[in-house]
């Protein structure tokens, strides 16, 4: 009797150990726990610095004792500001910096979209960063709103607007250094160059689950959440200020790197 007595808590402990290790998807790199939960992170080969910036500092246990500074609903879920470890909501003190001291150079893909559960890398605006340099450290979370395919058609079409302006500043320049003579037209059959155009994928995530199209083409989107967008939809719904920062604070617990890059 003694002897299933033993094997009954036996199975029991192993049943318990079973329920509390969760299952990692296998294309996990990254695991964020968080006061709201854990979420695992899969970053862009396609973003190398990005990539590789962001797993030197979650090694160095950079991210960890961080809080949720900024969290608008329908739109994006920041993290990253180091001043948060320290004091929420965080004090600006002369001298003390909101990031890990550096800036990254830009890593925009244009195939790539603001999808919801997309990860990209915060910054300084247009007008005093017109190289549009990504924060050291401060990163978001999409969480988005459904958007029309008649929204969805305008911003492509604005995007393609922008890629002209900077085709014409090309054909101008070659015009000038004489390396090419003919119309703008021209120019363009000779570079084959196309409207912007979003997936069929694309636009059907945009209209069927939501993202920032907004930020398309701006922002620097270096991972994905692959597991636990749940914890960040929690985080999204919390109480804020007129700052858009939560009122009471929601942590990073820790960063972990599930595999080496």
């Amino acid at each position: 009797m003694r002897n299933l007595y033993c094997l009954i808590i036996l199975t029991i402990g192993f049943l318990v150990q079973a329920c509390n290790e969760e299952e990692i998807p296998p294309n996990a790199e990254i695991l964020i726990k968080t006061d709201k939960g854990n979420v695992y992170l899969e970053l862009f080969d396609e973003t190398p610095i990005h990539k590789a910036n962001f797993i030197k500092l979650a090694q160095e246990g950079f991210f960890n004792g961080m809080a949720f500074h900024r969290v608008v609903r329908d739109f994006v879920v920041q993290v990253g500001d180091p001043r948060t470890i320290k004091a929420y909501p965080p004090k600006s003190h002369t001298g003390e910096k909101n990031d890990a001291g550096y800036a990254l150079p830009a890593e925009i893909i244009d195939t790539m979209a603001h999808l919801k559960g997309m990860i990209g890398a915060a910054r300084e605006g247009d007008e005093i960063n017109p190289e549009r340099k990504s924060s050291s450290s401060q990163f978001y979370f999409v969480t988005g709103e459904i958007f029309s395919p008649q929204q969805i058609d305008s911003i492509a079409e604005d995007r393609t607007g922008i890629l002209l302006d900077s085709l014409y500043d090309r054909y101008d320049s070659a015009q000038h250094r004489g390396e090419f003579e003919g119309s703008f037209q021209a120019y363009k059959e000779s570079i084959q160059f196309q409207d912007f155009e979003y997936t069929e994928k694309q636009r059907a995530a945009y209209m069927d689950q939501g993202g920032a199209l907004y930020l398309d083409g701006r922002y620097t989107l270096f991972g994905r959440v692959i597991k636990g967008m749940d914890a960040i939809e929690s985080i999204e719904r919390t109480a804020t200020n007129r700052q858009d920062m939560p009122l009471k604070a929601i942590y990073i617990q820790e960063v972990s790197v599930l595999t080496q890059p």
